[in-house]
């Protein structure tokens, strides 16, 4: 499964915390997991996802902080949090990231994101 790219999940009834090994998928660019039953935190895992340009996890009992190990995701583009506990700020590596666009981060502060409507 390392060759696997995308992994959309979304509207499905998956529920429990995200596994940690999806930190392994290291061709994965894009991370569906929108509007499930998913908890917990953000593995620091992913921040070994190189390829990573998306990640959803709107609308899902994610908690916690976005790891600081995001920011060494050169690649990431785009970002859903809206609808979750997360709090804190985005790791301000991102900022780095030309563009970055993050759409809707809810609590999540974001000085360096690029909001689309």
């Amino acid at each position: 499964m390392k060759g696997l790219r995308q992994l959309y999940l979304d509207y499905t009834r998956i529920v429990g915390t995200i596994p940690s090994h999806f930190g392994m998928l290291e061709n994965l660019e894009y991370l569906y997991l929108s509007n499930t039953g998913i908890t917990g935190t953000i593995p620091s895992e992913f921040g070994a996802l190189q390829r990573l340009s998306f990640l959803g996890l709107d609308n899902t009992g994610v908690s916690g902080t976005v790891p600081l190990e995001f920011g060494g995701l050169t690649t990431l583009s785009t970002l859903y949090l809206e609808k979750t506990s997360i709090t804190g700020a985005i790791p301000s590596e991102l900022c780095n990231i030309d563009p970055f666009i993050s759409v809707d981060l809810g609590e999540v502060e974001c000085t360096c994101c690029v909001f689309t409507p």
